[in-house]
């Protein structure tokens, strides 16, 4: 998505196709209103602000004063700016709404690990105990073997 150009004061006299005098006054005289911002040393102006001199010129020609034009644009501004801080609103909700889901399942996934280690632990035990019975159990087959070892000489002789 292509970001819009924002105008110097020459760009914006040229598209308004006033004089530069006028254009100038305009600007100075409505500057508070026109969202200029400084880049560098340069002053630039958002690309609807040719529209909006012109705008202003015409509600000159049809007799508003300078006054009732800043009260126009003062309650448009503060429109605007309800309109920004209603989307700045709801993408403050929406990330408050998906840094809960974040803690949710960050919660659920603390669980199951919780849940895995104490499983691992029964195991690990189950197979200590299982491994001492193996032994156990080769112990006793060690010691049964000797005794029959030694039977099993005297049954060689029977035979």
């Amino acid at each position: 998505m292509e970001q819009e150009r924002w105008l110097t004061l020459s760009e914006v006299i040229h598209q308004t196709n006033f004089n530069e005098s006028e254009t100038r006054r305009l600007v100075k005289t409505f500057g508070d209103y026109l969202s200029g911002r400084n880049f560098g040393d340069i002053v630039k102006y958002p690309p609807a602000t040719p529209e909006v001199i012109v705008l202003i010129a015409k509600l000159y020609r049809q007799g508003w004063s300078t006054d009732d034009i800043r009260e126009a644009l003062a309650t448009a501004k503060q429109e605007e700016n309800r309109c920004v801080q209603d989307d700045i609103n709801q993408e403050v909700g929406n990330l408050v709404r998906l840094q809960s889901l974040s803690y949710q399942l960050m919660q659920a996934t603390f669980d199951m690990v919780r849940d895995l280690c104490a499983e691992m632990a029964v195991l690990t035990l189950r197979l200590q105990e299982a491994e001492a019975e193996i032994k156990h159990l080769q112990e006793e087959n060690q010691g049964c073997r000797a005794p029959m070892g030694h039977h099993k000489s005297p049954l060689k002789e029977i035979i």
